[in-house]
């Protein structure tokens, strides 16, 4: 008897342990705090592809890249470099002052292309966390040998567990640029100068999660505001992942250094970037540096798959208990 309890003990200690040791490393999973509104802060590296060729940046050209979150709130947890983002997205619109983005369509460069894992569609950004952390923090170091963006979005993606997938499924989800954003219109080579410190867009956007491999749902009902200066129209305010950001720069003095992470062109593909004389001239590198908050509200917290079978086996040890006092009884 006293074997037994013992034994159905540390079986449910076991199940215990699967279910929460998991909240002791800082990836999303134990970031998030379920019922209130979340937030998150990330760091961004982005290439800009002259899809058309027109030596400007306008409708059909794409932006991808990879992203570092960092900063839970309200838990306070810090990711420690264990949860990153890959997204692609494409311009659809240049209404003035304002950019609106969608899903990527150009070949190689959609999210499903640059993961290798297929996105349902309307995909724009996927998160990736590894609990232990990644080896090399892609904000701060440059990876060693590695001359493409894809070289970099493979190392997250190769090295890290797929989580969540955001993107556009709803009309009323949106994406949008506005206060003179990435000098919209204009000759792409704007980006070659940008200053490497100044606030030149902010964005706002309405996703919904496509891909939830959490322990959270996640409810509609974040805040999706629409940047200053952008008439948003008939669009829901209301989204399960929100999207702001304020300080957007160049690639001078930052690290990764441009050869290191903003080169495009890779495998089959020949993509332009900024083009020096307008269109038909010189490819150069170019691109540069985002900060986003994404907003979130999880709910319903369920156990990780791996936890499920230590919970059982807790479980039927206490059925086995059961079964042997009864036995015992019965004698």
């Amino acid at each position: 008897m006293i074997q037994a309890n013992r034994l159905a003990q540390a079986l449910f200690a076991a199940g215990a342990l699967g279910m929460f040791g998991a909240a002791q490393a800082a990836d999303i999973n134990a970031g998030l705090t379920p019922g209130v509104l979340n937030s998150v802060q990330d760091e961004s590296r982005e290439a800009y592809v002259d899809a058309n060729r027109d030596g400007l940046f306008g409708a059909g050209d794409v932006i991808f890249g990879y992203i570092r979150l960092n900063n839970f709130a309200p838990s306070g947890a810090a990711t420690n470099n264990s949860v990153y983002g890959v997204f692609s997205q494409q311009i659809t619109a240049v209404n003035g002052t304002s950019i609106t983005f969608g899903a990527t369509t150009v070949a190689g460069l959609t999210l499903s292309a640059l993961t290798g894992v297929a996105a349902p569609a309307g995909s724009i950004a996927s998160f990736y966390d590894n609990a232990a952390g990644y080896s090399v923090d892609l904000i701060t170091t440059a990876l060693g040998g590695s001359t493409s963006m894809k070289n970099y979005i493979d190392f997250i993606t190769g090295n890290g567990t797929l989580r969540l997938t955001a993107g556009l499924s709803r009309p009323s989800d949106f994406l949008v640029s506005g206060a003179n954003a990435f000098f919209a219109g204009g000759a792409n080579t704007n980006f070659i100068n940008l200053p490497p410190d100044v606030t030149v867009a902010s964005t706002g956007g309405g996703l919904t999660v496509l891909v939830n491999n959490t322990n959270f749902d996640y409810s509609p009902t974040v805040i999706a505001s629409s940047p200053p200066g952008y008439v948003p129209g008939i669009l829901d305010p209301q989204a399960q992942l929100g999207v702001s950001s304020g300080t957007v720069a160049g690639t001078l003095s930052q690290t990764p250094l441009p050869q290191a992470w903003l080169n495009a062109d890779y495998g089959t593909f020949d993509f332009l970037q900024c083009s020096l004389d307008g269109p038909g001239g010189a490819d150069t590198a170019c691109g540069f540096t985002d900060k986003n908050n994404f907003g979130v509200i999880p709910i319903r917290r369920v156990p990780e798959p791996g936890s499920l079978p230590l919970v059982s086996g807790a479980l039927l040890g206490l059925a086995g208990v059961g079964r042997r006092r009864k036995d015992k009884s019965a004698a």
